[in-house]
């Protein structure tokens, strides 16, 4: 994940991308570490903030816990999509 990630920074400072001009093939290769990035996270950490959310607090508090820590996920996503340009990465 850390190379993956890594990659697309130096491309990113390097080389960044400019809006009409084509996409060389570093550029796709740092849209292949994205979605192996993706890939990877959702087998490793991604599913440990569920966990925590659900199983550390008592039973009472459990699904109180659950629907706040999935409407701050929709919220943070939702934000994300809304405020980033992500024009530049296409």
């Amino acid at each position: 994940m850390g190379c993956s990630m890594l990659y697309v920074g130096l491309y990113v400072r390097i080389k960044p991308p400019v809006k009409g001009a084509d996409i060389p093939p570093a550029g796709y290769m740092a849209l292949v570490c994205i979605y192996l990035f993706a890939g990877f996270f959702q087998w490793g950490w991604g599913p440990v903030p569920w966990i925590y959310i659900s199983e550390i607090p008592t039973a009472r508090l459990r699904s109180v816990n659950v629907a706040l820590g999935a409407s701050t996920q929709w919220v943070s996503a939702i934000s994300t999509l809304c405020f980033a340009d992500t024009n530049l990465l296409v």
